[in-house]
């Protein structure tokens, strides 16, 4: 039973338990700790109560070692690809096997992206199932919850395929057990979380303010709707018809920017450097300096280079566990903002002593807070961007390219104002193949590192060709006396468009039924 009690650690027999997790943000309203022990008689009959359950919902995505944007989430999303590979150097056997695609059911993390995105829905059904009716926000509250469940189901659904599906209270192990034992189909588990998105859409606001500031908003959820909907419409479901529905929410968004406050960020950068702003419909909130992993990894030992701690100091945990590949290194024009300041390739310390290596990804990483706060450095203050408003005009521009046969004056204007940003010429006069291959190398350039490439790459049905013979050599100059050249390669593998189900949680079934994934 150690599965469900890692999966549902938020229930037992008779209670309902909100575990005491320390929430952490630059928004106020997840600077509190919702910590309760509580009966079903008197469940979330208070706001409070209630407000603090919604909270533990946005902390269980946070990064921290059981948050889902820690490590765990770009292992299976950007090192996997042709994007990012882990130092072949770094002595970390689990980051090795992502990066070079050895994967099997019994590989290291893949049970924890599955149990954290369980905690988070079961964190939802308590709040959708348990909030008393007469709290007056109980309908806003309810809305945030199934946001989040469809976001937890959108990334389980794409990462395993069919899954197992419940919106219900779940109370016993025993009732857990039961559910774990059977998987939804893939259109019935899409299905879920285009009635939970439309369901949150309408109720939710446009805009928060103050204190809620980084609560999701009517905007967040057409935005995730338009994005579910043209993964819905690619493989492996390849529905056609869900192409207009991803316009449909992509213009709810790009063409009522005013009325959500939504649109780019002047500079590249900002649109990291800037907590909740104007660019962001949804990020997992960080808080740096209190601690190891409340803040957010990216800016630390995952995109940071090895061998600096000479210069920067014993507090330094570079370990390039997420580096760019000189593939992509190379897609880009030298000119283009998003290579210039979204990577670096060198650092100076106050002193003045200076380190070269590689191009490593530079987006989230903080310099003040490296070289003159001292951080330890899994802790960044970053906030971890999930939905951008970039992301949404090139997925509008993807989905007008499809539903019209070629691309239409919107659609340029969306794909060249994130072009435009960057620094770059608009595009015109290209064809329907040419467009939606202008739309994939701009979606590339523009999300690279930030938890997109695997997931774009299979809707595509292109994540098997791409890695097909994938190999690049690469001179490593970390340190100047240990200068090396290695290969990267990929060992790809027809099935891997979907992960294995972890087998420790089938083998804890003990049931005849086949419920892996082909080829694991």
């Amino acid at each position: 039973m150690k599965y469900i009690e890692r999966v549902y650690s938020t229930i037992t027999k008779g209670l309902v338990i909100m575990s005491g997790v320390a929430l952490f943000s630059c928004s106020s309203f997840l600077e509190e700790t919702p910590t309760a022990i509580l009966t079903d008689a008197n469940f979330y009959q208070t706001t409070t109560d209630a407000i603090s359950a919604v909270d533990a919902i946005y902390a269980s995505v946070q990064s921290g070692n059981s948050g889902w944007y820690f490590g765990n989430f770009y292992m299976t999303t950007d090192v996997n690809t042709d994007d990012m590979f882990t130092d072949p150097n770094v002595g970390n056997a689990t980051w090795q096997a992502w990066s070079q695609l050895n994967i099997n059911s019994e590989i290291d993390h893949i049970g924890a992206v599955w149990n954290q995105h369980y905690i988070t829905i079961g964190r939802a059904n308590a709040v959708i199932e348990l909030v008393a009716e007469d709290i007056d926000i109980r309908d806003r509250l309810v809305a945030e919850a199934k946001f989040f469940r469809a976001l937890a189901y959108f990334d389980l659904v794409r990462f395993f395929g069919d899954v197992p599906v419940t919106t219900s209270l779940i109370k016993d192990l025993d009732d857990a057990f039961v559910i774990a034992a059977e998987r939804t189909a893939s259109v019935d588990v899409y299905e879920q979380i285009e009635q939970d998105l439309m369901d949150a859409a309408a109720v939710l606001p446009d805009q928060w303010s103050g204190g809620d500031l980084g609560r999701v908003t009517a905007g967040s959820a057409y935005g995730l709707l338009a994005k579910v909907y043209l993964t819905w419409a690619g493989q492996p479901l390849n529905d056609a018809s869900k192409y207009a529905l991803a316009v449909e929410m992509a213009d709810e968004v790009v063409n009522n920017r005013a009325a959500y406050g939504y649109g780019l960020e002047e500079n590249y950068l900002d649109a990291f450097r800037t907590n909740v702003g104007k660019e962001s419909l949804f990020e997992a909130q960080m808080k740096s300096g209190i601690g190891v992993s409340q803040g957010g990894s990216l800016a630390g030992i995952t995109t940071l280079p090895r061998n600096l701690s000479g210069i920067l100091g014993s507090n330094y945990r570079g370990n390039g566990l997420l580096r760019p590949t000189p593939d992509l290194v190379k897609a880009f024009d030298p000119e283009d903002q998003r290579y210039q300041t979204g990577m670096f390739s060198s650092l100076s310390n106050p002193d003045g002593a200076t380190a070269t290596f590689d191009p490593h990804v530079f987006k989230y990483i903080e310099v003040e807070d490296i070289l003159y706060q001292g951080l330890v450095l899994n802790d960044g203050g970053v906030n971890t961007k999930v939905l951008r408003f970039a992301d949404v005009l090139l997925m509008y521009a993807e989905a007008l390219n499809e539903v019209n046969n070629g691309p239409t004056a919107p659609a340029y204007d969306a794909i060249n104002e994130v072009r435009n940003r960057a620094g770059l010429d608009d595009l015109s006069a290209l064809d329907y193949n040419g467009f939606k291959e202008a739309v994939y190398k701009e979606r590339r350039l523009e999300l690279f590192g930030e938890g997109h490439r695997w997931f774009d790459l299979v809707r595509q049905g292109r994540y098997v060709s791409t890695l097909e013979g994938f190999s690049n050599t690469l001179q490593d100059f970390p340190d100047p006396a240990t200068t090396s050249t290695f290969i990267i390669e990929k060992n790809i593998q027809p099935y891997y468009t979907l992960m294995p189900i972890p087998q420790a949680h089938i083998n804890i079934l003990e049931t005849d039924k086949d419920l892996q994934n082909p080829g694991y």
